[in-house]
This record gives structure tokens, C-alpha cells and sequence, in this order.
């Protein structure tokens, strides 16, 4: 790769001098001031020769496309000696989007209505928010995993919401508090700072719906399930588990608090880290509407897709899990003494941004704040919005919005 890398770099530099001695340099009229310096730079850039902050990185993005190659320098190039000139791309903004695209009105917010405003929000700021499908569930739905913020910053925060099925009323809120945070990016809407500044150095990824299948599921029952043999499927599940004795609600009922995927595995308990060397066990050894922790540490394409998300970021600072319920914030499980006061710190940050309280529980699930607190060392909080019994009704989903309207910004501002 080294050796490609430096052919590149020599073919494109020999080129740059042949140009340069037959046409002037030459700046464009917009964007960056381009010579052949500059070209050079971006070149360095793409191919890990040279390193740049956020900011700068994601202005050698010429081509807008959030990856830095040597096609950016090309530009850049042809820029410089006049072959071609340059129109940055540019955000369409919100001006004639008035009213709001992630809808957190009382009605039920839906998988396919996610996939229209992430499409919205990533047409209207484009260089501020894209979004991207990490793998497939078992029902053919989509994981997405969107980044607010350069995608060239040197931090993240990671943020997941609808785990659980049962627990839908948060993917509308996480996209809510997206699109403030969008639509005020150059407003002072934090401790005086604007989204800007404060991301300027920090990318907040999101999962904003973890558990497609699930919250379908929990949502419309059977009829929120495309596939047949899934239909039965959880028809079968069902019935092992009231033959069992582990569950004495009725079929509509188990479904309506259904917390799993389709497949009947409750990714909170997916990540199963170890203990004593035994990994985590719930108690359950089927498949189940929850609880069941699934045959391996990471068997689901939902949780494969955030492992990959964790461990292929440059310097993951904070992990944020939004459930529901208990208005409560946990943040210990067992971790040293170190990850315990980093965990609190930024459980108090958390605090202060939602009103909630602290809890501790000094345990672990399996969940994904566990992993990345005890595995990762990664700061991580789990913080339960709202109050009742799930699903919660929908009269609570704009109070949940309110609270984690600006989460991600203090936070960010606070690392």
C-alpha cells in the first residue's frame, strides 16, 4: 500500500511540474486558494503523510463525498494550473423547510419515516450531516449510523437509541435534537458557543434507530414484520416461552412490549462481556421478547455494526446509550476505579443537561455501555428517558426531545 501510495505521489508531482512550467498558476474564484502547494498538501492528506484538525480536513474534501483521496488533490491540482475552476459545495439549508422534518408530535414515528429525514437533513447540510447503512437486519431493514458534524474530526461521541423495540419514542427524539442542532449550527446555542465551534473537533455518530425489526414489532405487531418465516417465527417464540411459564401475557401483549430484534435476541444483552470468565447469562437460553442475550457475544448484525462503528474511530471520547424509562442516568458496572471516575464525570454532565438523577446499580448486562466502558475504556452512560411503563405514551416524546435537545452539545463541549 506504502509502495502505491508513494508511485501516486511521484506520477501526480511529475505532472504538477510538467503543468506548472506551461501554464500560470492559477486561484480560483471560490474556495480554498489553490496552487499547486496547496495540491501537494491535500495529496500528503489522503494518502497519511500529513495530519490536519477537522476543520481543515473536511476543506480538502473537494469533492464533498466525507473520504479523503487523491481524487481531492486532482482537483486541487487542476484548479491550481488553470484547468478547471471550483464551486464548493454548498448547504441548501433550512430556509424553506419551516416546519420541522423530524416530527416529534404525538404520533408513532416509524422506520420509514426515519429513512426520509436522514435523506432530508443530509440533502439540506450536506457537509454537516450524512449518514450511511452499516448492515441489514434479519427483516431487511436498514442500520444506520449518521454523523453530525465534518466526519473528519479527531474525536466522537457515540450515541445509540432504540436498542429496544418497546422503547421507539427516542429514535424521534435523537433526530429532533439533530436537526436543532443543524438548523442552529452557526447560533449560539450552548454556553455561548455555536454548534460550529463546538464540533469543530468532535463528530457525534448516532444509531438512531438500533432496532428497526424491534421497535416494527413493538409498534404493529405481526404486521410491522415483512418476512413469513419470521411471522412464524416469533409465533413459535412466543409459544415456547408461555409453555415455559416465562411469560402469562397474551400474543398481542408480549408483542407490544416486545424489546428484542426479529430473530428474538435483546441486543443490550448482545455485547456480553465477561465476568470471572463466564460471560454475561440472563437467565434465558431461547429466544425471547427479552432478555435473551443470543448463542454469542455479537452474533446480531446490529451489534456487529457498532462494534465496527466503536473500534474503527480515531479517538471515541464518550458513549451515550438513550433508553426509556425512570428519568435516570447509569453509569457504573463494575469497571476500575479509573473507568468509574470517568464514567461519573460524564454522568454528571448528563445530569445537568437533562434534569435526571444518578443511579447506581454497580452492575453489568451485557449492554453496550458496558462493553465500551469495561472492553473499551471508553466513558458511557445509559440514560433512561421519560417515566412509566413501555412503550411510553406519546404525549411524553416532545418532553424527552426537550431534555436531549442540547445533550450532545455539552458533552461534546465538555471533551
Amino acid at each position: 500500500m506504502k509502495k502505491k501510495h508513494s508511485c501516486l505521489f511521484t506520477l501526480l508531482f511529475i505532472l504538477v511540474f510538467v503543468i506548472q512550467s506551461i501554464t500560470p498558476t492559477a486561484a480560483a474564484d471560490n474556495g480554498p486558494a489553490f496552487t499547486t502547494a496547496y495540491a501537494r498538501t491535500v495529496l500528503r492528506a489522503s494518502v497519511g503523510l500529513a495530519t490536519a484538525d477537522g476543520e481543515t480536513l473536511r476543506s480538502y474534501d473537494l469533492d464533498a463525498n466525507r473520504i479523503l483521496t487523491p481524487a481531492d488533490a486532482r482537483i486541487a491540482l487542476r484548479c491550481a494550473v488553470g484547468l478547471d475552476s471550483y464551486t464548493p459545495p454548498t448547504d441548501e439549508g433550512f430556509a424553506a423547510a419551516t416546519s420541522a422534518i423530524a416530527d416529534v408530535s404525538a404520533h408513532i414515528y416509524t422506520y420509514e419515516e426515519l429513512e426520509e429525514d436522514l435523506a432530508t437533513l443530509s440533502r439540506l447540510m450536506p457537509s454537516r450531516f450524512t449518514y450511511s447503512s452499516l448492515a441489514t437486519t434479519a427483516d431487511g431493514r436498514n442500520i444506520y449510523c449518521a454523523v453530525l458534524g465534518s466526519g473528519f474530526a479527531n474525536k466522537q461521541i457515540i450515541v445509540d437509541a432504540g436498542i429496544h423495540g418497546s422503547e421507539y419514542l427516542n429514535p424521534a427524539a435523537v433526530m429532533s435534537a439533530i436537526e436543532y442542532c443543524l438548523r442552529n449550527y452557526d447560533a449560539k446555542v450552548y454556553d455561548g458557543k455555536t454548534v460550529r465551534e463546538i464540533l469543530r473537533d468532535t463528530d457525534i455518530y448516532v444509531f438512531p434507530m438500533f432496532n428497526p425489526d424491534g421497535i416494527a414489532i413493538s409498534q404493529f405487531g405481526l404486521d410491522g414484520i415483512r418476512s413469513s418465516a419470521i411471522r412464524e417465527n416469533i409465533q413459535t417464540i412466543y409459544k415456547t416461552q408461555r409453555n415455559a411459564g416465562n411469560t402469562y401475557d397474551s400474543f398481542d401483549t408480549y408483542l407490544k412490549v416486545w424489546k428484542s430484534n426479529a430473530r428474538g435476541v435483546d441486543l443490550n444483552r448482545n455485547f456480553m462481556i465477561e465476568k470471572d470468565g463466564k460471560p454475561y447469562y440472563s437467565g434465558l437460553s431461547s429466544p425471547a421478547n427479552e432478555l435473551y442475550a443470543g448463542a454469542y457475544p455479537f452474533s446480531e448484525p446490529e451489534t456487529q455494526a457498532y462494534k465496527t462503528v466503536v473500534e474503527r474511530a480515531s479517538d471515541p471520547v464518550a458513549v451515550l446509550s438513550i433508553h426509556s424509562q425512570g428519568k435516570l442516568i447509569y453509569w457504573d458496572c463494575e469497571q476500575n476505579s479509573e473507568g468509574k471516575q470517568a464514567a461519573k464525570r460524564l454522568a454528571y454532565i448528563v445530569e445537568d443537561e437533562t434534569g435526571y438523577y444518578l443511579d447506581m446499580s454497580d452492575s453489568f448486562v451485557g449492554a453496550s455501555a458496558d462493553w465500551t466502558m469495561i472492553e473499551k475504556n471508553i466513558p458511557s452512560v445509559t440514560v433512561e428517558c421519560g417515566r412509566g411503563h413501555n412503550p411510553l405514551p406519546l404525549a411524553q416524546q416532545a418532553e424527552i426531545e426537550k431534555a436531549i435537545r442540547t445533550l450532545f452539545l455539552a458533552v461534546a463541549a465538555a471533551y
